[in-house]
């Protein structure tokens, strides 16, 4: 499947987020696309927040990693 900037999508595992605390995205985080790193790979950058809008990480994930967010 591919998602289009600003895309809302739910995240299918856990990621290690690369935060300077070492913190990671839970399985079930919901984010925004924020840029297409290559469309034919299926590649995004993705921005994932908790529930008071804090920054949990912005990692590169694949198409397989991610669903659309209901």
């Amino acid at each position: 499947m591919q998602f289009c900037l600003l895309d809302v999508v739910k995240l299918r595992e856990r990621l290690l987020a690369g935060m300077d605390d070492g913190s990671d995205v839970p399985a079930g985080s919901v984010g925004t696309i924020v840029e297409v790193l290559s469309e034919s790979e299926g590649m995004y950058l993705v921005e994932f927040s908790d529930d008071e809008g804090r920054t949990l990480g912005l990692p590169a994930v694949s198409h397989t990693q991610i669903e659309p967010a209901p």
